[in-house]
């Protein structure tokens, strides 16, 4: 576990960093003086802005605590706490998709869900993945599509399956059995970021079995 402590003086950028923080799901304290800055021998990093950085100098030897301190601003900040939470870089994508009438996706990286909805079409879906990826720096994409009950869903699924295998994306076809019920192991697996989450997507079948699609094992297609 990560252990942060925060000391942003700027309320535009506390804000900021609160709202993404919440939507990845990182935990951190809020330091309300400089000098609690003295405690911080069981801290891993010292999140600041530039105005909270130049009050702690003024106050503070900064020497020993230079090489926690992680300075953000509003353009680098998704980025910085991305970096804190080990999803920039090395990351993997990981794609569940239930497809029906309306097609409920749940993007997963480093057992965190990091977006739940649904997509019109393939390419709807190809960007919402794109956009996650390209902010995560993601090396790999996995996608688990459902197997449809029937055959106008599988001509849907096809057509996902044929656009995301162009793009390189490792594609899989999963069994939809009890997908929904099950959704308990993904829910203790991913508790974390459960609470982050939009309550209506939440409560929705096609979303559950969205997330449990993801999280299961099946047949890769060539």
């Amino acid at each position: 576990l990560i252990r942060i402590k925060v000391f942003i003086y700027n309320p535009k950028t506390f804000r900021l960093f609160i709202e993404i923080s919440r939507k990845y799901s990182l935990n951190f304290e809020v330091l309300d003086k400089v000098n609690e800055l003295l405690r911080t021998n069981q801290t891993d990093y010292i999140v600041v802005d530039d105005e909270g950085l130049n009050i702690i100098k003024s106050s503070l030897d900064i020497s020993n605590i230079m090489n926690k301190l992680i300075v953000v601003n509003p353009l680098n900040m998704e980025e910085r706490i991305l970096r804190l939470l080990g999803l920039e870089g090395d990351s993997i994508l990981i794609i569940g998709i239930d497809i029906g009438r309306k097609h409920a996706f749940a993007i997963i990286c480093n057992k965190l869900v990091i977006e739940v909805g649904y997509a019109e079409n393939p390419d709807d879906l190809i960007d919402k993945i794109e956009n996650v990826r390209l902010k995560l720096k993601a090396r790999k994409v996995i996608v688990r599509i459902g197997i449809p009950p029937n055959k106008e869903l599988m001509q849907k699924s096809t057509e996902f399956v044929e656009k995301f295998m162009k793009l390189g994306y490792e594609v899989y076809l999963v069994s939809e059995k009890g997908s929904s019920k099950e959704y308990e192991v993904p829910v203790k697996l991913l508790s974390e970021s459960m609470g982050n989450l939009p309550r209506d997507l939440i409560k929705s079948n096609d979303i559950k079995a969205a997330i449990t699609l993801a999280l299961r094992s099946g047949i890769r297609l060539k």
